[in-house]
């Protein structure tokens, strides 16, 4: 043992024996001793040996928590609340928190670290609220921040919810300079939040503004007008050769969706037997009995077996997004179903006859027993009209019920009449392009074949 460890263990002996005087022990207190200095504070409070001086206490009560005297450390903190000192908050928190690093040495200071750290939070809570009452400001804030962190539920012994409720208490601590300055930040922000808005409404203003310029442009809606003159009404304000790409844009402008979406290849009618076509069936999600039928320019319809379904299943997720598109086709066919019980047939027929000229019409008939089998009843007559001209092809179906049994009311959409009016002379050019595309395509890979073939053969 050194002798100035020594000379501290000879004081707390005899202070301990109570044969020392004040004197001796406050000569040892201001010599540095920590023990004797949270000593002579004790004797200054009872005025024990002198006269009771509570400010001298205080001051060595600071002197011991400087040396992080655990059993001073409580006491000052809770004097430094009392009195509602807060002329040092970094002192305070710096003494304070000496307490969770120090390691206790005996019983009396084992028993004053846990009483301390469970006071800890509240003491906080107190010292930060007389800060507000002076209106500190900034250092109230820093305060806070350092005090929290040793906010922990497991180094000051309490439960976690009551910790919860303890932070939450410090952090509503708030001085009247720092309420206005959160409230300038949160008028500031309602300032940027409604100019975002604002701009953000006038740039999509702009967006749809632009975007109805690109609608309005024939070009764009019609591409391939030059070599088809005439464009027949499909449905409404659908016409025949309307682009693929302008009938996204406009689903996308009036905010609408798509209810189905099916890709599938076909033979190139009689143009090819050695290449096939793309055909999109699009039905709106607004408008569930109509399809719209497209024929694409695509040249990968004739791409076979897992390709052609990868391929197949790339371009649906991509539509199905709803973006702006680089595919390219155009409306060539519409099929669209009314209701049986509302739409007569002849009234269809009528309707079609009136709006296309010289139109050759062929009717069909075929007899059926039960409509939907095992079923009892329903026997009924499926009717297909055929109408056609040089450019539009439509075909009407319908069924009429030969029987009393009322199988239209128990499934009204079997009685639908079904329409499919398709723009031959589109139908005929989209499929010309695309065979030609798909031409120029396997001329471009043979050739490349021949040019490898060549290379390889030149040894």
């Amino acid at each position: 043992m050194n002798k100035r460890n020594l000379g501290k263990f000879l004081a707390l002996t005899l202070v301990l024996s109570g044969c020392a005087s004040f004197e001796e022990i406050k000569n040892q207190a201001d010599a540095g001793n920590a023990e004797m200095q949270y000593e002579t504070a004790i004797r200054y409070r009872k005025g024990d040996g002198t006269a009771a001086d509570k400010d001298a206490a205080y001051t060595y009560l600071k002197k011991a928590a400087d040396q992080a005297y655990i059993p001073a450390v409580v006491a000052y903190a809770e004097e430094a609340v009392g009195r509602k000192d807060i002329s040092e908050p970094e002192l305070f928190l710096k003494r304070y928190q000496s307490i969770f690093r120090a390691t206790p040495t005996s019983f009396g200071a084992i028993s004053a670290s846990v009483v301390g750290k469970a006071k800890y939070p509240q003491l906080c809570i107190a010292y930060a609220s007389a800060m507000r009452d002076a209106d500190k400001g900034s250092e109230l804030a820093e305060f806070r921040k350092q005090a929290l962190q040793y906010f922990d539920a497991t180094q000051c012994g309490v439960s976690g919810r009551r910790m919860r409720d303890y932070a939450k208490q410090l952090k509503s601590i708030q001085s009247q300079k720092e309420i206005a300055e959160l409230e300038q930040q949160r008028l500031a922000e309602e300032k940027r939040l409604a100019e975002e808005k604002k701009w953000q409404e006038e740039e999509k203003a702009r967006k749809i503004a632009e975007e109805k310029k690109r609608l309005a442009d024939p070009k764009f809606r019609f591409p391939y007008e030059k070599s088809v003159a005439n464009h027949i009404r499909l449905y409404k304000e659908y016409l025949s050769g309307t682009s693929f790409e302008y009938f996204i844009a406009d689903l996308l402008l009036n905010q609408k969706t798509l209810d189905s979406l099916l890709v599938m290849t076909a033979p190139a009618g009689d143009l090819s037997e050695d290449h096939k076509i793309v055909k999109l069936l699009v039905t709106p999600a607004e408008n569930k009995n109509i399809t719209f039928i497209f024929l694409m320019e695509s040249d990968d319809a004739n791409l076979s077996g897992r390709d052609q379904r990868v391929w197949e299943e790339k371009m649906c997720a991509e539509i199905k997004e709803m973006k702006k598109t680089s595919y390219k086709g155009a409306l060539v066919e519409c099929d669209i179903k009314l209701p049986g019980d509302i739409v007569k047939p002849e009234e269809v027929i009528a309707k079609y006859q009136k709006e296309f000229k010289n139109l050759s019409v062929s009717r069909d008939e075929e007899k059926y027993r039960n409509l939907i089998p095992g079923m009892l009843g329903g026997a009924n007559i499926l009717h297909t009209v055929r109408m056609k001209s040089p450019q539009v092809s439509i075909t009407i179906e319908y069924r009429q019920l030969l029987d009393s049994f009322e199988l239209q009311k128990l499934n009204p959409q079997l009685f639908e009449v079904s329409i499919s009016i398709t723009d031959k002379v589109m139908e005929k050019h989209m499929e010309a392009l695309a065979v030609a595309k798909s031409r120029k395509k396997q001329a471009e890979a043979e050739a490349e074949r021949a040019k490898a073939a060549k290379s390889s053969l030149d040894f």
